[in-house]
């Protein structure tokens, strides 16, 4: 049986919206907000607007949803990409504090979402493992747990290569860093229910189509697509991996880079327990880091990684990934992988998302692999700052957001990245095979 292309998490929950989808090429009426993009952020940015008393319209290209927002693993947790003592070296501890502390308020928020709002989303919070790849990585990870217990008291404790077992069913990592409170989702039930709620509030909708381009029209903006004309008095960029060359300004401070998922056949309740006994969101420290979790429903190892820094075909990246997860568990090697599906995460060459305004185009987008968690929150804080809400105040207006001399909206230069990585997973395995 060939392999499925499409996401595992696609079968579970595949609600039909498209009566409320506009198919009028002709709409006249004018908004206060347009949200180009329907994935979590455009999505919680309209709940909020709409909440507010704002006559909103969410328009995306394909179907809300179907780009990063129900492509990913369903991992959501409050640390940044970049390490605690890296957050305070780059901004100083004050903004440093504020980035920590606000990304635990982030993920609080998309919590009591899924706690008291949205709990069909199949949340469960038996917290995330961070699996050091050798003994300097469970250095670093020491360092960093002293580190956020100082600034933005994180409820993270270490465990010790002893005592692993308790938490997953491998011998290759040297300790690890647990966050407690952190969890996981389905984020396809959590997308669905996002897009329920905002219908239910009056969203309008308008898919399959792309903007072109954005007019200023007095003091209002026309949005323009193929068929299509759209009077917003604010627009909302929420886009992230997936924004084209009509937004250059965004899309050269952002680069989208490709994240694939494997999922394996059901498998037996004893061989689940052997493989996670603590039931824990887990991702490595090692610089082309794999993450993996049993899905939401118990059944199966989701698996994925950056099997290329560049875009290649599923069956390739099959194959790569499937060879990874039988490397940390080979227990799983002689069990079948039944789908294998990719998607573009957004990246900021700070590695942290941004909150922002240019020409009077306000965004959020640049989640840098942590979109789930922080997504909602930083939808909702940029629709607040879009209808100049005071409460729209985010320290991650404050990140920075900058583009390189050398990148134009094309990412070239992950081809050449792969082989650098590849060189740093050969050092980082040395140092394994030194210990």
């Amino acid at each position: 049986m060939p392999v499925i292309e499409t996401p595992y998490w696609w079968e579970t929950d595949h609600l039909n919206f498209s009566s409320y989808f506009f198919k009028d090429n002709n709409i006249k009426s004018a908004y206060d907000l347009a949200i180009v993009g329907g994935g979590f952020t455009g999505l919680s940015a309209a709940i909020t607007a709409s909440k507010i008393g704002a006559k909103v319209i969410v328009i995306d290209k394909t179907i809300p949803g179907h780009g990063a927002s129900t492509r990913n693993g369903g991992m959501l947790g409050a640390p940044h990409k970049i390490s605690f003592i890296e957050t305070v070296k780059t901004y100083g501890e004050e903004l440093a504090r504020e980035l920590l502390g606000e990304g635990i308020e982030g993920y609080n928020f998309t919590k009591d979402l899924l706690t008291n709002e949205y709990v069909n989303s199949e949340f469960s919070n038996y917290g995330r493992l961070r699996l050091a790849w050798n003994p300097q990585d469970f250095m670093q990870l020491k360092r960093d747990v002293e580190e956020a217990k100082r600034i933005a008291n994180y409820d993270v404790t270490i465990v010790e290569k002893k005592d692993l077992h308790n938490h997953i069913g491998s011998e290759k990592y040297f300790g690890a860093a647990l966050f407690k409170d952190h969890g996981g989702l389905n984020p396809m039930k959590f997308h669905n229910s996002l897009m329920q709620k905002a219908i239910r509030l009056g969203v309008d909708f308008l898919v399959n189509a792309k903007v072109k381009n954005i007019y200023s029209k007095g003091s209002q903006k026309l949005i323009v697509m193929d068929e299509s004309e759209i009077v917003s008095k604010k627009v909302l960029l929420a886009t992230n991996g997936y924004t084209t060359s009509n937004f250059n300004y965004v899309r050269n401070r952002i680069f989208p880079v490709p994240s694939f998922i494997i999922s394996t056949e059901p498998l037996s309740r004893q061989l689940i327990e052997s493989l996670a006994p603590g039931k824990h969101m887990m991702v490595e420290t090692r610089s082309r880091a794999c993450y993996f979790r049993i899905s939401s429903d118990g059944t199966r190892l989701l698996f994925g990684g950056r099997a290329a820094l560049h875009m290649i075909n599923n069956k390739k990246a099959s194959g790569i990934l499937r060879n990874l997860m039988v490397d940390i568990f080979p227990v799983l090697q002689d069990v079948k992988i039944t789908h294998c599906w990719s998607g573009w995460t957004g990246f900021t060459f700070s590695k942290l998302p941004h909150v922002g305004i240019y020409n009077n185009l306000n965004f959020a987008l640049g989640y840098s692999g942590n979109g789930v968690a922080l997504s909602p929150y930083l939808g909702h804080k940029a629709a607040l700052q879009a209808l100049d809400q005071e409460e729209g105040q985010t320290a991650f207006s404050k990140t920075k957001f900058e583009s390189r001399f050398y990148y134009y909206g094309r990412p070239w230069f992950l081809k050449f990245a792969s082989y650098r990585y590849r060189i740093k997973d050969f050092f980082e395995n040395k140092k394994r095979a030194i210990n």
